[in-house]
């Protein structure tokens, strides 16, 4: 049986969360940090308890996931970005590059949950 609303679990106090955003787009990447900053508070989970990172873009969250999870300091690492088509060949390269990266992270390390890279066109 599903449940029909999903119940907050009660998370340790001690567990801090990293977001990493892109820099590119940042109009609509906030966006999707301002959601996730809201569903963690309905969750429990208060801003003092996330760190947000920048970097330049969906190309350069990898890395930065990578070196926050080797901290050990984070239960998990959410990455956000948006990859525009600028009409080039470029696009399909990073998208397959940085979904290999985080598909290769996720399985060593299972802190990094999810990146989301929404394709516009």
């Amino acid at each position: 049986m599903v449940p029909t609303s999903a119940q907050p679990i009660a998370l340790p106090t001690h567990l801090r969360f990293a977001f990493i955003e892109a820099s590119w787009h940042a109009d609509i990447v906030h966006q999707a940090r301002d959601a996730f900053f809201a569903t963690m508070a309905e969750a429990g989970v208060g801003a003092e308890r996330i760190d947000l990172f920048d970097v330049a873009g969906a190309f350069e969250i990898p890395l930065h996931a990578q070196c926050l999870a080797k901290s050990g300091r984070y239960a998990a690492i959410v990455g956000s970005a948006l990859v525009a088509d600028d009409g080039t060949l470029n696009l399909p390269k990073v998208l397959i590059l940085v979904a290999q990266i985080f598909v290769v992270m996720a399985l060593d390390n299972p802190r990094i949950f999810t990146v989301r890279i929404k394709h516009t066109t």
